[in-house]
């Protein structure tokens, strides 16, 4: 079993979890392990479902207190909340790649969530001193932005999932693994040279950087949040503020929840969001998703960001 250091947590794995700094500390929050067949037994009972270009995608399950994540035809999941763990079952067809962006991009924040960590699908980069984090539902651009300003020489904090905290009333943003996900055309249009690159799944041809790009390295390091873009696929490019009660419709779409029900949950998440959203900048992105967009997005958000106003 080897230790890493990711989401502020420390994380015991029986397989490699690649992009993920190791950590000598004892103390362990999360530990992983591999089974022979499905955690999922007869007790479970499954509560969602997900379906994907009219196949269903993904199912999921609960107990007492153990939920399951089901991945069809690739993965079974089951998290014990009680014990601290995540036991996985891998199809045989499904290979090591795939199995670790699910665990790195869902299951490990899933899990996370039911403790005292709140995470939101958002990507998130480092400008000067501040974080400003771009949300919107999948394939909206988040990953585009964010590998376009690291181009730019700002520090890349998190790819999709990222992790804010409060401390004496600044929200702050906790960088993830260092790499991110792109699709190659994408990756043709920002990166002029070549870049070494590697599979992230079997389930399309996104790709995997984790080099030409400036990470945070010390990733227990929280960055004062500043602002959220909420990105609106639009035919045309520019930055409109927002109102809280508006941002809080669209925020409440991106966070990671595993149980919907459990109420003191829902109740701390729910006023923890309030608190970010009257704790710093809100603004609406329209982003023509062109090329000529990129840039004009950039100087706009540098521009909020570094403004001293």
């Amino acid at each position: 079993m080897k230790t890493y250091s990711l989401f502020n947590s420390n994380i015991t794995s029986e397989i490699e979890l690649s992009n993920i700094l190791s950590s000598s500390k004892k103390n362990i929050d999360l530990s992983i392990f591999q089974v022979t067949k499905s955690p999922i037994t007869k007790n479970f009972k499954w509560f969602n479902k997900i379906y994907y270009k009219g196949k269903l995608w993904i199912s999921y399950a609960s107990n007492n207190h153990e939920y399951c994540v089901r991945y069809h035809s690739t993965a079974d999941f089951k998290i014990d909340i009680e014990r601290k763990e995540i036991s996985f079952y891998k199809r045989k067809s499904t290979n090591l790649n795939t199995l670790k962006h699910l665990l790195n991009d869902s299951i490990i924040p899933l899990a996370l969530s039911m403790y005292d960590k709140i995470f939101f699908h958002a990507s998130s980069v480092k400008i000067g001193k501040y974080a400003v984090s771009f949300q919107a539902p999948s394939g909206s651009g988040k990953s585009t932005l964010a590998a376009y300003f690291s181009t730019k020489k700002h520090t890349l904090l998190t790819d999709d999932s990222l992790l804010l905290k409060e401390n004496k009333t600044k929200i702050y943003a906790y960088p993830s693994y260092q790499g991110i996900r792109l699709w190659p055309d994408n990756i043709v249009n920002i990166f002029n040279n070549d870049i070494k690159t590697k599979s992230v799944s079997q389930f399309n041809n996104k790709q995997l950087i984790v080099d030409n790009i400036k990470f945070e390295n010390n990733i227990n390091k929280p960055v004062a949040l500043k602002s959220i873009y909420f990105i609106y696929i639009s035919d045309h490019t520019d930055i409109a503020t927002i109102s809280p009660t508006e941002a809080f419709s669209l925020i409440i779409k991106n966070i990671f929840r595993l149980n919907f029900k459990n109420r003191e949950l829902n109740k701390n998440q729910f006023e923890f969001i309030n608190k970010v959203l009257n704790s710093v900048e809100l603004y609406k992105l329209n982003y023509k998703k062109e090329y000529e967009s990129l840039e004009i997005l950039y100087n706009l958000v540098t521009k909020q960001t570094l403004d001293k106003r």
